[in-house]
């Protein structure tokens, strides 16, 4: 399987967006969605992006939605969108150049409505942030739907001298280890060897 190649920025640390692309190419290589979508946002966001709806009422966020919806990020947040899909004859995944958004100017009201599932079934969704060679930190979130279900999670890395693991929700260790072990190659180069030092992710 062809991985996407990520664009790296001035703004980026080389080594943070190689991490990503491994990350992302072992859980698509191992979960094989109809499609997978790459969001570059402007800068590190938070963990309170995950699972998060829109507001109600002008108020509250929602956590949680039994249906899970995509995170209402403003579009002027968004630096890159890249959509891949399955192509049977090529037996890989293919850039889709006229993708549909899943980042609108929309309201609340209509963000508590945009499911996954209802415009992208069986499809993995991840989003990465800029601007992590200036903030030594960076964040990766995904949305991985499947078989009725969607598994959402979120990790932040922080680098002293190396990039390590500092948060994890809804990921272990482990599994980070799994999917970044799962990337052997790909048609830029072979994958880094260079192990990534992880933290404690409790599951939440």
């Amino acid at each position: 399987m062809r991985l996407i190649g990520l664009t790296t920025n001035e703004d980026d640390d080389p080594d943070f967006i190689g991490l990503t692309e491994r990350l992302i190419h072992g859980i698509v290589s191992t979960r094989r969605p109809n499609d997978y979508c790459v969001v570059r946002i402007d800068n590190w966001f938070g963990d309170r992006w995950l699972n998060f709806s829109g507001k109600t009422l002008g108020a509250l966020g929602v956590h949680k939605p039994t249906r899970v919806t995509f995170p209402p990020l403003v579009p002027s947040r968004v630096r890159s969108y890249t959509l891949s899909r399955f192509d049977a004859t090529e037996d890989d995944y293919c850039a889709v150049e006229e993708g549909q958004p899943v980042h609108k100017w929309q309201s609340s009201g209509t963000n508590l409505q945009n499911f996954v599932e209802s415009a992208f079934p069986e499809s993995s969704f991840f989003w990465f942030s800029g601007n992590s060679g200036a903030n030594r930190r960076g964040s990766v979130m995904g949305y991985v739907s499947g078989n009725g279900e969607c598994w959402t999670w979120y990790l932040e890395f922080r680098k002293d001298t190396e990039w390590k693991q500092s948060k994890g929700i809804n990921i272990a260790p482990d599994e980070v280890r799994f999917y970044l072990d799962k990337c052997l190659g790909h048609s830029k180069g072979p994958c880094p060897t260079k192990q990534l030092a992880l933290g404690t992710a409790p599951r939440k």
